[in-house]
């Protein structure tokens, strides 16, 4: 069940990402579909998408864990560059 549904305005959404720009990639929407610590469903976003834990999310995001190694997917276009560049700061 999709508790939180945020259709977020271009530039307010992780879909607009500050380590694509800084990776050289376009500016792409992305779909996240996070599953938070208490089995809540935080989805928002493109239809590309990016799913699984929140946890694993923010991991890969702190490069603890490669995209590779973590229980999330990618799905459409540029969802899989997204999660790759993916940094819980960008500076």
């Amino acid at each position: 069940m999709v508790v939180a549904e945020r259709g977020m305005p271009p530039g307010e959404l992780l879909a607009r990402w500050r380590a694509a720009a800084l990776a050289g990639l376009p500016d792409a929407p992305v779909r996240c579909e996070l599953t938070a610590p208490d089995g809540t469903l935080w989805a928002f976003g493109d239809p590309a998408r990016i799913a699984g834990p929140a946890a694993e999310f923010c991991r890969v995001g702190a490069r603890r864990l490669t995209p590779e190694q973590a229980g999330l997917t990618a799905e459409g276009p540029h969802a899989a560059d997204a999660l790759r560049v993916l940094r819980n700061y960008a500076a």
